[in-house]
């Protein structure tokens, strides 16, 4: 590998503890602690994807709901179809595809909770509430993801020429993983907001959340 792509490899790798602080999470504690990986660093890449994936998947799924109800039905589509097609061993690709999809939606949603003329019957407000619930508990998971997080970040400091090829997948998660939290937490809060504001009862699990981050 040349010189410039072990720095870049290593800038990867040490990003996402940095952005760790940009947002509030629950303390990790001693987890910060730590380097190598023992050598399993490949497993420890499979064991965070696929926590990251079903993360994900519940947000997708959560935001599908959220969009249907708001009328959005073809970002409500292209939400479900993403989430179904996401599995364990997702790529950097996918991952990053999925990602976008869901970033793009939540700007989507937001614009369309702010839009006067924006009316729900019994039923959406029903599948709106679903929702919100779905995405409490894809909350809770990012916030679950953090310890694995931390970890692979430490073994991509003892392995940084990794980071650009055998567990880039994983280097992608850690990098990406602070403003994809925030973003999801927003996602929840402004739906959140927009429930309180026209007397749609906020499910628990969308609270809890909340008070989680």
């Amino acid at each position: 590998m040349s010189k410039k792509l072990t720095v870049i490899a290593l800038a990867c790798a040490l990003a996402a503890p940095c952005a760790f602080a940009q947002f509030s999470m629950p303390s990790i504690g001693g987890l910060t602690g730590g380097g190598s990986s023992g050598g399993n660093e490949s497993g420890q890449q499979d064991q965070l994807v696929r926590a990251y994936v079903s993360a994900n998947k519940e947000v997708l799924v959560a935001q599908s709901k959220i969009a249907e109800a708001v009328g959005l039905k073809e970002s409500a589509a292209q939400l479900k179809s993403t989430a179904d097609a996401l599995s364990d061993g997702a790529t950097k690709g996918n991952l990053s595809d999925a990602d976008k999809i869901q970033s793009d939606s939540s700007k989507e949603i937001s614009a369309r909770l702010q839009d006067g003329n924006l009316k729900m019957d019994a039923q959406s407000q029903a599948l709106y509430q679903s929702g919100m619930a779905s995405l409490g508990l894809g909350v809770i998971k990012y916030i679950g993801l953090r310890p694995n997080v931390v970890a692979f970040s430490n073994t991509l400091k003892a392995s940084p020429m990794l980071a650009m090829t055998k567990l880039n997948a994983g280097a992608y998660v850690v990098t990406n993983f602070p403003g994809n939290a925030k973003n999801v937490y927003d996602t929840l809060s402004y739906s959140t907001a927009y429930a309180k504001s026209h007397d749609i009862p906020v499910p628990t699990d969308a609270t809890k959340a909340l008070g989680a981050f």
